[in-house]
């Protein structure tokens, strides 16, 4: 658990750095420079994470920032998450029926119609 935790906190800087170079029109680095760095430990989970997120990011933009840290919160120090497992599952299947989709691969293609 520990080195998924380090992971998880080294793909946060990674990802600060890329959506902070993206918003200001430079780049930062690009991924695989940023995660082969000297200071990221777990390379490997540190990518992959990375590129996950990056991936369903416009998806992940759709909740409501506020849920967002509910749900970071619950994740971290509480326990609801997992009885409420449910209801993000509810949730993500309205963002399909929403953009009219399947699955949520598809929200990722260019099926979706915003």
């Amino acid at each position: 658990m520990a080195s998924r935790d380090a992971a998880e906190r080294e793909a946060a800087g990674v990802l600060r750095r890329v959506l902070r170079g993206d918003a200001s029109r430079r780049a930062a680095g690009s991924i695989k420079s940023l995660v082969y760095s000297p200071s990221v430990g777990n390379k490997r989970a540190t990518f992959a994470l990375v590129c996950q997120t990056l991936k369903y990011l416009p998806i992940l933009k759709e909740k409501q920032e506020e849920l967002v840290y509910v749900t970071a919160y619950d994740i971290l120090f509480g326990q609801l998450i997992v009885l409420h497992k449910d209801v993000l599952m509810s949730a993500l299947e309205k963002i399909c029926v929403r953009r009219k989709v399947h699955s949520v691969e598809d929200l990722l293609s260019n099926k979706s119609t915003g």
